[in-house]
């Protein structure tokens, strides 16, 4: 008899870890979904449901599946106004870009994943403006254009809308590159706390000021103010 318990405890003893162990992975594989991709828990369970746990193939059908809802969401909102939002200004070596995205409420423009989608979005631009020395200014469909990622800036506004529930768009960038003999600089006005990730800083207000030194018969320079 004290055999037999104490075979019948080893077992279970055995067969414990395993089970443990794929509990710990599906809760740990559910936590790092839920922080990737910012959807909620229950989308973020049926994904991993859907596909064995397998984490990669999850993400990629649960961001799918956001960006159509998105879309959808994009378009039953976008009759409602938006005062609100941020300017992000980003400074290289190359040049400054400044990106002007909006929103409907002051709450939403302080919730960090809307500033970490004004960051994704000043940094796209940039990375896409600075490839000439031209000067660029882009307006509303012609910046919702670039690509970003494997898709465009207006799928990654979309996939936002969704997740947040508000109307959001990507306004206009501009982008002044750094020439020889010239001063460029920028300056980002909050209102609130300072906002910066990577170098992005963010605001209500922000300038872009350039100037350009001549020289000739009458040595002049040459001043560029931009404001948003």
């Amino acid at each position: 008899m004290g055999r037999f318990l104490f075979s019948t405890v080893n077992l279970v003893w055995k067969t414990f870890p395993r089970h443990y162990c794929a509990a710990q992975a599906a809760k740990s594989n559910l936590s790092q979904l839920r922080k990737k991709t910012g959807i909620p828990l229950k989308n973020c369970r049926a994904a991993l449901e859907k596909f064995n746990n397998n984490l990669e193939e999850a993400e990629k059908w649960l961001i799918e599946q956001a960006q159509k809802e998105g879309w959808a969401k994009a378009d039953k909102l976008q009759s409602r106004p938006m005062s609100q939002g941020l300017v992000g200004v980003l400074q290289s070596r190359a040049g400054a870009t400044m990106v002007e995205v909006n929103c409907e409420t002051d709450f939403v423009a302080r919730n960090e994943k809307f500033q970490e989608l004004v960051y994704r979005l000043t940094t796209a631009c940039h990375d896409n403006l600075q490839q000439d020395t031209n000067k660029k200014f882009l307006q509303h469909d012609a910046v919702n254009d670039l690509p970003y990622e494997d898709k465009k800036m207006s799928d990654a506004v979309a996939l936002e809308v969704g997740t947040i529930g508000e109307n959001m768009r990507l306004r206009r960038a501009i982008f002044l590159p750094k020439l020889e003999g010239q001063f460029l600089n920028s300056y980002v006005h909050n209102s609130d706390k300072k906002v910066v990730i990577n170098d992005c800083h963010m605001g209500r207000f922000g300038t872009l000021l350039s100037v350009q030194h001549t020289s000739g018969t009458d040595s002049e320079e040459s001043i560029e103010t931009v404001t948003k």
